[in-house]
């Protein structure tokens, strides 16, 4: 029994391996392919914000010239919450094709924080604050669908015609 035993121990030792010079080299791979790859996938994460940020502000400002054309001119000093529930406004006894210009279920987050993208009314459009930038809106990264669509309680939309 100890000669069979022996006998498997040198058919183990039989088997062929990587050399030193043939792991260096994969390891050597591996580490210029981790090089080159980290930089290019750290970019991804800032460029697809920036992208998502220009979506969601097109979005808004595409709703905004939609209620322009439909009917009238967004007064200057609006606020951005008067200006959000106006777009997702629709009458429900007469109601605009293509109401409501902003989806109902639609929810926008207020904030003042540098650390994200926000938009704020600047009396025609909504304007992008970019990372870093000092100003309160909208969060643009934040942007939810809720369960429960806006409901208005006024007869109209909440931003009056001019």
């Amino acid at each position: 029994m100890a000669a069979s035993q022996k006998s498997k121990t040198f058919l183990l030792l039989g088997r062929r391996a990587f050399s030193l010079p043939e792991a260096l080299i994969v390891i050597a791979v591996i580490g210029i392919m981790a090089a080159i790859g980290i930089p290019v996938i750290s970019g991804l994460i800032p460029s697809s914000e920036s992208a998502i940020a220009q979506r969601n502000l097109n979005l808004l400002n595409g709703a905004v010239h939609n209620f322009k054309q439909s009917y009238w001119e967004i007064p200057s000093a609006s606020t951005d919450e008067n200006i959000f529930r106006s777009l997702q406004f629709r009458d429900p006894v007469n109601p605009l094709p293509g109401t409501p210009f902003l989806s109902a279920t639609a929810r926008f987050l207020a904030s003042s924080s540098d650390q994200t993208y926000r938009a704020s009314w600047n009396g025609t459009v909504f304007r992008l604050h970019q990372k870093g930038a000092v100003g309160s809106g909208f969060d643009l990264m934040k942007m939810s669908e809720s369960t429960t669509p806006y409901v208005s309680t006024t007869n109209g939309p909440a931003v009056g015609p001019p």
